[in-house]
């Protein structure tokens, strides 16, 4: 996988624990990339993210990880005491993925930071 553009953000995504690949800013959107061991014996991520496919592109946010970001009033809490616009899904997702209810855990790419 090449590196995110300077600018670009990027996370690692954990699957139980297991680290299964990267969601990473591109130009055109989004894209999830998994990393090659976890392809060869971890389960998807989910339901349209199989695994013998590489990446996968989204001009909008993967409603995937859409799903996973605060709403209300702890999205309103988040964003006013992290200085992140309500609407930056991704960078709330980077924020606060560490700590989500579930199997999918997203954490902020160390060399982004």
């Amino acid at each position: 996988m090449s590196a995110a553009k300077k600018g670009h953000r990027r996370g690692r995504v954990y699957l139980a624990g297991v680290y299964a690949g990267d969601l990473e800013e591109i130009d055109t959107g989004y894209r999830f990339t998994y990393a090659d061991t976890y392809r060869k014996t971890g389960t998807p991520i989910g339901y349209l993210f199989p695994t013998d496919r590489v990446s996968f592109e989204f001009t909008r946010f993967p409603p995937l990880f859409d799903n996973l970001v605060s709403e209300g009033w702890m999205r309103h809490t988040h964003s006013v005491t992290q200085k992140i616009s309500e609407t930056d899904r991704f960078g709330l997702l980077l924020n606060n993925g560490a700590d989500l209810t579930g199997a999918i855990t997203v954490e902020k790419a160390k060399d982004d930071e």
